[in-house]
């Protein structure tokens, strides 16, 4: 073989090590996010990688569209707050973490009936409806309703309060944000001590052992959580016994 093969051989061989590089190594090298440069890039609004071409951008969910809706609907610079709804279903009580909106104004303002209005119609536009399980709550100085749509619940009130104004709410939950009344038995079971959980029982006043695999309300007007208004603050700790969270006093465990 004389030397013009072989310069011709070790050239061939230098592309071929390129090309290897390029499509083997360099196409497969990550950056500090581990995506993978020649593809993908790190979306800080996401909190992941994305495929080259995609927009970084924010993506609400249903619930979080809706609530925008909401607000520019009734048009002012509201606070977003938080709190349970409760809905029927054909076997049980529901509640569920829901977030939302409350303004008020003068009793029977023309921006209440205006706003409670505007509210139902956003909330019928965009496929929510009204069930029998959930029927319209009507009084003299109350209106409630209860709207349902796939994956979504939403409670609409309007109130006249006592010091003379009236209040238009709504307040809309994930269906599967559900919660749980504290004082039920649901959340005592358990398989072993991490998943008890001291929790304050804000309605009795004491300190309950509860799975922390669900969800928990106080379902009365005035729950507290103020340390020196509960009862057995000598608990001290949580155990599994017979597949259910029992108390232990802190004198067990000192």
């Amino acid at each position: 073989m004389n030397k013009k093969n072989i310069a011709i051989i070790i050239i061939v061989l230098i592309i071929l090590a390129g090309l290897f590089y390029f499509f083997d190594f360099k196409n497969d090298k990550k950056d500090s996010h581990n995506c993978k440069i020649s593809k993908e890039f790190w979306c800080e609004l996401e909190n992941k990688c994305l495929p080259n071409g995609e927009i970084c951008e924010l993506k609400q969910t249903e619930l979080e569209k809706l609530l925008d809706k909401a607000v520019n609907t009734i048009g002012m610079n509201l606070t977003l707050m938080n709190q349970v709804i409760k809905f029927n279903s054909e076997k049980e009580h529901l509640a569920f973490n829901a977030k939302g909106y409350y303004f008020s104004d003068l009793q029977n303002a023309e921006k209440i009936i205006k706003g409670f209005e505007d509210l139902e119609n956003l909330l019928k536009e965009n496929n929510f409806a009204e069930n029998n399980l959930n029927k319209t709550i009507e009084t003299e100085s109350k209106i409630q309703k209860m709207f349902l749509k796939e994956g979504l619940a939403c409670e609409l009130a309007k109130s006249d309060n006592p010091n003379q104004t009236s209040s238009v709410s709504i307040f809309c939950a994930d269906l599967k944000d559900r919660v749980y009344d504290i004082s039920s038995d649901i959340g005592k079971d358990c398989i072993s001590d991490s998943e008890c959980v001291v929790i304050t029982d804000g309605c009795k006043r004491e300190l309950v052992c509860k799975s922390n695999k669900y969800k928990y309300f106080n379902n009365c007007l005035n729950p507290t959580a103020e340390v020196d208004a509960i009862k057995n603050a000598n608990l001290g700790g949580c155990l599994c016994q017979n597949n259910k969270c029992v108390g232990k006093p802190k004198s067990d465990i000192e």
